[in-house]
């Protein structure tokens, strides 16, 4: 029996699961004819393909592009949202009318670096939009 956070997902010595994007831990307990049982567990990652390293699923750039040649920090429909920001919240990068959410009353850090201050301890894994440049939101 195969099991992910206590639920059974297979059962068989050859299975095939169907896994959404995530870490799991997954859990196979065997048991002999005479009632004995022995478990063990493997972890599995599963992650989007990306040959290109740009941190986009290349099943989405042959989706939305037909190839792998626009950059993260593209942005081919001007609305002033870079492709990584497109494709993390799930927006048409090539409709300037549809864009990843704004954010009113964030302002960028002084110095030009267009990362705002966001307020000490908070890590948002977010691309948006500061002033029509695309930046990193991350403090420490």
């Amino acid at each position: 029996v195969w099991t992910e956070s206590g639920t059974q997902i297979a059962t068989g010595a050859t299975p095939q699961v169907d896994l959404a994007l995530g870490t799991y831990t997954i859990t196979l307990t065997v048991t002999d004819n005479k009632g004995d049982q022995a478990t063990d567990f493997v972890r599995v990652v599963v992650q989007f393909q990306d040959n290109d390293g740009d941190g986009m699923a290349d099943a989405w750039e042959m989706e939305n592009f037909s190839d792998l040649s626009y950059a993260a920090s593209d942005d081919p429909d001007e609305d002033g949202a870079a492709n990584i920001a497109e494709f993390v919240n799930g927006t048409d990068p090539n409709d300037p009318l549809s864009f990843p959410p704004r954010f009113s009353g964030v302002g960028c850090a002084p110095g030009g670096n267009g990362i705002p201050d966001l307020g000490a301890g908070l890590v948002l894994a977010l691309l948006v939009c500061c002033a029509r440049r695309t930046a990193r939101y991350k403090t420490a």
